[in-house]
């Protein structure tokens, strides 16, 4: 279940990437760690 809650709030991040480019950034961060 909080799998699925993290694919949601990453899914979201993504769309939201689009609109703000820094906040790609913080995703390609968190995907190193």
């Amino acid at each position: 279940f909080f799998f699925f809650f993290f694919f949601f709030f990453f899914f979201f991040f993504f769309l939201k990437s689009n609109e703000n480019p820094g906040i790609h950034i913080i995703l390609t961060q968190s995907n190193y760690k």
